[in-house]
């Protein structure tokens, strides 16, 4: 699986639910190449559940962003 998606181990995140991983793609190395949300499928029903779409969805319409919340400053 690393082989095929070309991303090291390590550099996966296991989150479980709604999708099972996500990859930082080149953080071993010091540079994020990429960020891939990773869903894995076992049996013979590999369709996505509507939570799993949701996210796809979100991803593919670039309904992404980057959040700091410093706790020192009151979380605001």
């Amino acid at each position: 699986m690393f082989e095929k998606l070309g991303i090291e181990p390590k550099d996966f995140r296991h989150i479980g639910t709604p999708i099972d991983y996500v990859a930082f793609k080149g953080l071993s190395n010091g540079k994020v190449e990429e960020i891939v949300f990773i869903e894995v499928k076992t049996g013979n029903s590999p369709s996505l559940s509507d939570r799993e779409k949701e996210v796809r969805k979100a991803v593919d319409e670039k309904r992404v962003r980057f959040v700091m919340i410093n706790l020192k400053e009151g979380g605001e």
